[in-house]
């Protein structure tokens, strides 16, 4: 206590001689004790980790998390797809050739490892990824080869067994008007003669109000296990974007009305093969579903990526000098009435040539007309069901078509839910038919407009006595390189 007195003395002394000579630099002091600044604490992050440490972690997440990983930032990134970590997962997931086996292996392996010197550091995942891609469609498409005659598309069946075999699945993506994903996978998957039906409910699905978009899109498994060819659980995907829906419920359904309701539920069908349940009670969903043609389906299931769908190159145009009705005959066409799982009606048309009376820029077949009419043995329903009710919707159907010119080529292909509506008619004098009201089918989108007709007779049989289609001349010039109007 004395010496700091002492201090304190000393250096009040040194004050006041500073002060008294203005040549030096004045220097103020409190009489606060004057201690050392501790040290400020730093919290450490992984992101300064060294390298070294960080590669060392990765080794240890699976193929899954690292992929996730490689998303955090832009070091993680380049750590993540680096060759040191993709080696092990390159040499246990790429496929081995079965021509070679064992040697063509080494000679890969040798092959990637030389390659390395010359490449980037991400240049392993970039080629196990493409490999395994390309095992996978390779082996997708060796199960589609052949040809339905009726329909002129790859055999449905064979299909389901390709995208089955590959592990593919199906999922729905809503987006909220915050732009937050929402993601339900399929609940009920039938396959038909020309389209696949794909169904969504869940308890807890969106409010129809909070969605502005929906996505539908297929998953597609990376890897397989090169022993048995069995897709690897759990293992990464890439994913094909088939379609997209932009909805805003509330506009779209004060314009438009249900096509079918019953006591629980009303359907509305949207463009491009959506269907929408909601429930009468609250209004909101009570299931999703969809229906794809089959045109090209293998190649959008797996040729897609997540932003854009796969788009088939476009028809060369055709030309021909000499026929002055070039695209206007030898057209066949294949149409099935159908429910989620059962068929109801279908027919093959073979040989149609347009009709001399045209409608305004319109071609027009004739497939059914008076004294040839086909009898409709089952009745129009949408039978549906979630977890907890079922019902059925009456005189609501599911209608495909598929019409293919004269070189077997897909000119226009439907998958849409449709209503079956009632129209007042004149009085005949054909006693047959009971009614003066006659059921109708209507269907039109850019390529084409389809009509069918149908009577019932005293007995309670219901006949298809009018059936025409009608495609556009826009449609048939653009592919045939006229110029009909």
């Amino acid at each position: 206590m004395a010496k700091r007195t002492e201090h304190r003395q000393h250096l009040s002394s040194y004050l006041n001689q500073q002060k008294n000579n203005p040549g030096r630099k004045q220097v103020s002091v409190s009489n606060k004790v004057v201690r050392p600044k501790k040290f400020m604490k730093k919290v450490a992050s992984v992101i300064e980790l060294p390298d070294e440490i960080t590669l060392h972690i990765f080794s240890y997440l699976d193929v899954q998390d690292l992929l996730i990983v490689a998303q955090v930032c832009r070091s993680w990134h380049i750590l993540a797809n680096d060759n040191s970590l993709w080696r092990p997962i390159f040499e246990t997931y790429s496929p081995q050739n079965k021509d070679g086996e064992k040697k063509s292996a080494e000679k890969r392996d040798s092959k990637a490892s030389s390659s390395l010197v010359n490449h980037s550091s991400q240049y392993l995942k970039t080629l196990c990824i493409k490999s395994c891609v390309e095992f996978r469609n390779k082996k997708a498409y060796r199960l589609v080869k052949k040809i339905n005659p009726y329909t002129g598309l790859l055999q449905l069946k064979d299909v389901e067994k390709a995208l089955m075999s590959v592990g593919v699945y199906w999922q729905l993506v809503m987006i909220d008007s915050s732009g937050n994903e929402h993601y339900l996978y399929s609940r009920d998957i039938a396959w038909h003669l020309m389209s696949v039906s794909i169904r969504w409910f869940d308890l807890e699905i969106l409010s129809l109000r909070q969605i502005k978009q929906m996505k539908i899109f297929t998953c597609n498994p990376l890897f397989f296990d090169n022993l048995t060819g069995h897709v690897v659980q759990n293992g990464p995907y890439q994913r094909s974007l088939l379609q997209t829906y932009d909805i805003k419920w509330s506009a779209w359904v004060s314009t438009n009305k249900p096509i079918g309701s019953d006591d629980m539920i009303n359907i509305y069908a949207l463009p491009g093969g959506l269907s929408l349940a909601v429930w009468k009670d609250g209004g909101e969903l009570a299931f999703i579903c969809v229906s794809l043609h089959g045109e090209n389906l293998v190649s959008r299931c797996l040729k897609g990526n997540s932003i854009e769908p796969y788009i088939p190159s476009v028809p060369k145009k055709m030309f021909d000098d000499v026929d002055s009705a070039f695209g206007l005959h030898s057209y066949s066409c294949m149409i099935q009435l159908r429910t989620m799982r059962q068929g109801l009606w279908d027919q093959q048309f073979r040989n149609l040539d347009s009709s001399p009376e045209r409608g305004p820029g319109y071609a027009r077949f004739v497939l059914i007309k008076d004294g040839q009419r086909q009898i409709l043995d089952k009745d129009l329903v949408f039978p549906w069901k979630t977890d907890a009710f079922k019902g059925k919707v009456k005189n609501v159907t599911w209608l495909d078509v598929t019409m293919t010119d004269e070189k077997n080529k897909v000119f226009w292909a439907v998958s849409s839910l449709v209503k079956v509506s009632s129209h007042s008619i004149q009085q005949s004098f054909d006693f047959e038919y009971a009614d003066s009201c006659r059921n109708c089918i209507d269907y039109t989108d850019q390529t084409g407009k389809f009509h069918m007709g149908m009577d019932k007779t005293d007995d309670g049989d219901t006949y298809i006595t009018d059936l025409v289609l009608m495609l556009s001349l826009d449609a048939i010039n653009k592919r045939f390189g006229t110029s009909y109007s």
